[in-house]
This record gives structure tokens, C-alpha cells and sequence, in this order.
């Protein structure tokens, strides 16, 4: 008899991968959000740039079991009518790091984050290279000439 067609066992992550093809129409968090809120509580969702027609997005859920939950409902259906196709996935992220709500991250766990994203912390200069020391007998004294 052939094995069970099911997800192999083992721990399953929170945050689910989203390709969208035949992205015609703009994908935001809000769009990521609206198509998810039903599978289990969104709490963090990020959208990247675009390659081709083809647009990735990861969404963090609250639970585990929300992530094959999403994927039995939607894998292959369509955002919108014959486009803005759904190919779904368990992601191998943890959490999502979210530091600005905007068209391409969100933490709807924290609506205070800002619109821009904050610029990294400046990285420390290094530290001054002090000159190389004078090697020993220059520079020095008057050599007796007279």
C-alpha cells in the first residue's frame, strides 16, 4: 500500500511562505492580512520585491496549526479572478523581524512602529591605528660633527 499523503511529521513553523504569481495587482500586508486573518491571528507579515510577474510575502501566525491550516484552503487559488495565484509553503523563518508598518512590513502586533523604517545603528569606527614608532637611534642627537 503507498504511504499516507500527508505532511511529514515533525515540528511545522509559524510563519508561512507565500509566492504569488501572476501578480497583476498590488500585494501589500493589508492584502496578505485580509487572506489569512481567517486561518489563525496574523501577527507579523512582510512583502518583497517583486521578481518578474512572481511576488513573495511571509506571514507569522500566532499558532502552528495555522500554517498547514492555510495551506489546505488556499495552495493554488487565485486572490483575484484568474490572477494573483496562491503557491503556499511552510517557511524555514522562526519570527519575522518587523521594524516599520508600511506597503512593505507590518506587526500587527505593534502599531506604533513607524512608517519608515529606522536606519541601522551606526556601526563604531575603528579605532585610530596609532603610527608605527620610530626605530631605535633616529632622530636622535647631534652626531658630533665639529
Amino acid at each position: 500500500a503507498p504511504p499516507p499523503a500527508h505532511p511529514p511529521a515533525g515540528p511545522v513553523g509559524r510563519v508561512l511562505q507565500i509566492d504569488v504569481t501572476i501578480a497583476t495587482y498590488p500585494i501589500t500586508p493589508d492584502v496578505v492580512h485580509a487572506i489569512m486573518k481567517g486561518h489563525g491571528e496574523v501577527l507579523r507579515v512582510v512583502v518583497m520585491d517583486p521578481v518578474g510577474d512572481t511576488v513573495r510575502a511571509l506571514c507569522e501566525f500566532s499558532a502552528p496549526d495555522a500554517v498547514p491550516r492555510a495551506i489546505a484552503t488556499l495552495q493554488g487559488k487565485d486572490i483575484y479572478d484568474g490572477c494573483c495565484r496562491l503557491n503556499l509553503s511552510v517557511s524555514p523563518e522562526a519570527r519575522l523581524r518587523v521594524r516599520a508598518n508600511n506597503q512593505k512590513t507590518w506587526d500587527f502586533t505593534d502599531p506604533s512602529l513607524p512608517a519608515v523604517e529606522p536606519p541601522p545603528a551606526p556601526v563604531p569606527a575603528p579605532a585610530p591605528v596609532a603610527p608605527p614608532a620610530a626605530p631605535p637611534g633616529y632622530g636622535g642627537g647631534g652626531g658630533g660633527g665639529g
